[in-house]
Order: structure tokens, then C-alpha cells, then sequence
């Protein structure tokens, strides 16, 4: 069955979409972070925020097209409380009355159904163009603004604002629209044909806006467009933040390039096990799916996790983007959707070692031990 999914997921790692996008976060007067930027500054991460505010990172069509390039130190928004896109807490979602108001919505748990799953109301459904009918979601002529209003073996065709099959891996593509292959997969620039995830070579060339094209250990270079070898801090940029050569790199204080998504991924594994997840339960990413109401959620949480962490900042570059005052939090394993994956990881670790499978057939032997025993003791001595 084939999938969908956004590499602005999670809507926490993606939300970058070109070096242009970066470039916006910031001036050569602003590049540098010696302190906690206050509410209402630009930021790259929670932990350069001030006090219990966040940087809420835009990111395209979350309601109706409307799109804001920088990210500020921002209050979280709670259950019911008004808000602005992407403003609220993890697992609810920032709902306008009508179309996008500059008035603002309110948080609430909404938008957490696929196409053909359970809701009660048109709000529960992801997509913003589909109905509640019979308590079920229903697609509204396939339309689209993003890949969030799809089925799970759709993506959006922005070009025609509907919603279109995957292609899936050897079959024919449109590399315009990278999301047009199944997830685990990529459409190549050289044949429009959908191509495994990390499976370019070195010197291939590749869209520098994918963190998964190129093999491990190396990265799409955003100057030449084909994959190279990375290396840990090689640019020494100057305050010159054009020198920098990923699309998710910015040039820090230190006159290193920093990276602000992880650009050195070592494993596969995670997207691997995020695939087969959303295949066994013909599932993909919601707008909400950090709500407890979500089947991704209910699950695939470990794996989603596993999969948000390989694409996020990695520990050097976290540290670079770090107010003094404040202590470091690991943004993705606090997201409600990983709390969970890590609670039942730990109910696992604490079953009782009589209820634990592994050691059923270890007191199954035992109780037959002294049944035969007994059977001895008062029968065959008798």
C-alpha cells in the first residue's frame, strides 16, 4: 500500500524548505545568540527562547496558504485559549472559526482523522476541505493545499490543488513535486523516476532542500547541487553566511556553519521502521498528530519518534544554538507523541518476570516439575 508524507512533518524538523527560507531567519547584525532572544525575537530552537516560550517555526498552508518566513520566541497557547497558526501547545491545533482570520482561533484537539477514519465533526478531519459524513471523513473532490487534506496513499498536486497517487519506487515521477513518491523513496532530477532514500551516490546530483537523498554520511550541497562528503564544521565562514553549503546551515559567532537540522544522518533504520509502520496500518502524518486521537499516535509513536530525531539538529549544533541560562531540553522527546513511545517503553522494561514472555516457557517447565513430583510422591509410592 503506498503512503504519504511531508518532509515538513512533524511540523517541528521540515518546516525549512530552501536556504532562501533560512537566510530570512536572519541579518548579519543578528546571526549571533549570546543571550536568550525575548518574545517576539527570531530563534532557530526552544532552548535559545526565553523562560517557558518556544520558537514557533512557520511553516506553509497550515490553514489557507498563509505563510510567515520568520520564527519567533513565542507563549505557548493551551486548550481553548486564542491563538495564531502553530502557536499552540503539542496535540492541539490551532482552529480559525472560518478561513484564516487575523483575529486568530483557538487551540483545540482537531484535525487528527485520515480520509475514511472515525470523526464527529468536520474539525476532526485532517484535511480542511473534507466533510463528517456518517461519521466517517470524507474527501471533498480531492482537493488540496497540502499533503495533510490526502489519503494516506496520496500526495497534493499544488500545481492543480488535487490529490494524486503515489508513484512508487522505478516508476515515473514529477520532480517538481518531491512528495509525488511514496515515503521511503525520492524523485531523482536526472530521470524523474522514484528512487529509494538514500541511495545517490557521491557527485550525483540531488535536491539540496531533501535530507535523504544522498547515501549516508553525506549531504546534498546546496553551491553545486550533488552530493559530498560531510564534514564536521569545514566552512569557516567569517559572518559570511553564503559560504555556508547546506540549505539548513547558518554561519555562527564563532565563524563556523552550523547546521540547524541534522545533515549527517548515520542510519537508515528509522525511516525504514516509520515505513512499515504507516504501511501495516495504512496510515501517514496528520496536521494533529501529536493528538492522543490520532492513529499514528495510537500506533506508530515509537517509530515516528525514532524518525523525528534522525532528521533533528544534532548534539553539537543544539549546544551552538543554546541560551546560557537555560537549561538544554530535547525538543522532539518531549512532543506528547514521543512521552508516550518512551512510557510504553518503560511499562515493557517493568513487566513482572511471571507475565513476561520470555520466561513463559522457563515456569511452565517448573509447574511441570511439580506436578510430575507430586504425581510420584502420592502415586507411584503408593
Amino acid at each position: 500500500m503506498k503512503i504519504k508524507i511531508i518532509f515538513s512533518i512533524c511540523f517541528i524538523l521540515t518546516f525549512i524548505h530552501s536556504k532562501l527560507f533560512v537566510k530570512s531567519l536572519f541579518n548579519s547584525s543578528n546571526i549571533c545568540f549570546k543571550s536568550c532572544s525575548e518574545i517576539g525575537e527570531q530563534c532557530i530552537t526552544d532552548n535559545q527562547c526565553f523562560g517557558d516560550s518556544k520558537c514557533l517555526k512557520k511553516i506553509p498552508s497550515y490553514q489557507f496558504g498563509h505563510n510567515e518566513s520568520t520564527s519567533k520566541c513565542s507563549i505557548i497557547r493551551n486548550l481553548n485559549e486564542k491563538c495564531n497558526e502553530n502557536q499552540c501547545s503539542s496535540g492541539l491545533f490551532c482552529e480559525f472559526e472560518w478561513f484564516y482570520s487575523s483575529e486568530g482561533g483557538s487551540c483545540r484537539n482537531t484535525r487528527f482523522s485520515l480520509i475514511d477514519e472515525d470523526c464527529s465533526s468536520f474539525r476532526d478531519c485532517s484535511s480542511l476541505f473534507a466533510d463528517c459524513i456518517n461519521g466517517k471523513c470524507k474527501s471533498n473532490q480531492n482537493k488540496c493545499f497540502v499533503d495533510f487534506d490526502c489519503s494516506s496513499n496520496q500526495y497534493c498536486n499544488s500545481d492543480i490543488g488535487k490529490c494524486e497517487i503515489f508513484s512508487k519506487i522505478n516508476q515515473p515521477c514529477n520532480s517538481s513535486l518531491p512528495q509525488s513518491c511514496e515515503f521511503g523513496s525520492f524523485c531523482s532530477i536526472n530521470s524523474n523516476i522514484c528512487q529509494q532514500s538514500f541511495s545517490l551516490n557521491q557527485g550525483d546530483k540531488c535536491n539540496p532542500q531533501s535530507q535523504t537523498d544522498c547515501k549516508l554520511n553525506y549531504y546534498c550541497s546546496s553551491s553545486d547541487g550533488i552530493c559530498v562528503e560531510y564534514e564536521a564544521n569545514k566552512n569557516n565562514c567569517n559572518g559570511n553566511e553564503n559560504i555556508c553549503d547546506s540549505s539548513y546551515s547558518v554561519c555562527g559567532c564563532d565563524s563556523q556553519c552550523h547546521s540547524v537540522v541534522n545533515v549527517n544522518i548515520k542510519s537508515s533504520k528509522p525511516l525504514t521502521d516509520l515505513r512499515d509502520c504507516l504501511i501495516k496500518y495504512n496510515i501517514s502524518i496528520v496536521r494533529n498528530s501529536n493528538s492522543e486521537n490520532s492513529t499514528i499516535y495510537k500506533k506508530c509513536s515509537k517509530e515516528y519518534c525514532q524518525y523525528l530525531t534522525m532528521l533533528s539538529i544534532d548534539n553539537n549544533d543544539n549546544n551552538y544554538f543554546q541560551c546560557t541560562n537555560k537549561t538544554s531540553t530535547n525538543i522532539i522527546s518531549n512532543l506528547p507523541i514521543c512521552l508516550k513511545a518512551n512510557n510504553n517503553n518503560n511499562n515493557n522494561n517493568n513487566i513482572p518476570p511471571s507475565l513476561n514472555h520470555s520466561n513463559r516457557n522457563i515456569y511452565i517447565n517448573h509447574y511441570l516439575s511439580i506436578i510430575i513430583l507430586f504425581y510420584f510422591i502420592f502415586f507411584v509410592n503408593n
